[in-house]
């Protein structure tokens, strides 16, 4: 008799909920298989081993079985139900996710076998085999980064297995940096091809107002060095840091005065001074999936 029952949910269905289903823990739930791939080389030792050569590893679709079980049934009543199971599921590619594994999400083919009758305790098994995409995906995916990047902001990624290549919008001319290398965006939504997140975290700066906040003292005094503080008295901080740069249209309490202190308590100063919207002329956001083994 089925114990430690674990929930299966495919498509939104739990078949536990749906059909009375129960299906038992410690199924098989194997990693993926690499792809290996090397060329013998008449003369030379060993081979050549090209399984990276594209940056990183590639897998085969994982195969998973499930047993599912249920009591009560007739052979009539068990053929009925294997029928209906197969409408939702037979042959179909859908999502779906494992109480065995929680907070993450499958893909895969579904086939289910003929159900089988076990004498000894009056239980029906219907054999369920999936063929799953190699990666599965982390629960709340895409991740989104929304910043105002005016002058430059350094994002820490974290990135599964998978790598990613991220969507970046931006609204207007944007430097994009990582690992040493920079793109220039023009506005909208883009992939740079040659950019690659890889497991990990992962910095890359944004700066959606090249030169903004770069100014130093001496843009300020001029050539005369005797400049005192009081020849700017009368100039907010942002303004200074701006230079000869046009300001950026300031943001005010009273646009977030129905929100919590604790709500804001992730934000930078220069996104309280000047405020992060989709669509706000220096914002950019950042989205890809999280995909694990």
């Amino acid at each position: 008799m089925p114990i430690q029952e674990n929930t299966l949910v495919i498509d939104g269905t739990d078949l536990g909920d749906a059909f009375g289903l129960s299906v038992l823990d410690g199924f098989e739930l194997p990693l993926p298989e690499p792809k290996t791939y090397t060329v013998d080389v008449p003369g030379s030792d060993g081979a050549i081993d090209l399984t990276e050569y594209a940056g990183d590893i590639a897998y085969q679709q994982r195969q998973q079985t499930f047993t599912l079980w249920k009591d009560g049934l007739t052979d009539k009543t068990a053929q009925q139900l294997q029928t209906r199971i197969a409408r939702l599921i037979h042959g179909r590619k859908l999502e779906f996710t494992l109480g065995q594994d929680p907070g993450w999400i499958y893909k895969g083919r579904f086939s289910i076998g003929a159900p089988e009758h076990d004498s000894c305790t009056d239980w029906w098994s219907f054999p369920l085999t999936v063929t799953a995409d190699p990666y599965k995906t982390l629960e709340g995916s895409p991740l989104t980064w929304l910043i105002n990047g005016a002058g430059g902001v350094e994002l820490t990624l974290p990135v599964g297995r998978k790598r990613v290549c991220p969507t970046i919008e931006v609204q207007r001319e944007s430097l994009v940096t990582h690992n040493g290398k920079s793109w220039t965006l023009a506005p909208g939504a883009s992939k740079i091809r040659d950019l690659w997140l890889e497991w990990g975290d992962n910095d890359l700066f944004i700066d959606t107002y090249p030169g903004y906040g770069n100014a130093i003292w001496s843009d300020v005094s001029g050539t005369d060095a005797s400049a005192v503080w009081a020849s700017i008295k009368d100039k907010r901080w942002s303004a200074v840091a701006a230079g000869d740069s046009p300001l950026q249209v300031p943001d005010t309490w009273e646009n977030h005065a129905d929100e919590t202190w604790g709500s804001l308590g992730a934000k930078r100063w220069v996104e309280m001074a000047h405020g992060t919207t989709s669509g706000d002329e220096y914002s950019a956001y950042v989205q890809y999936d999280y995909q694990d083994l």
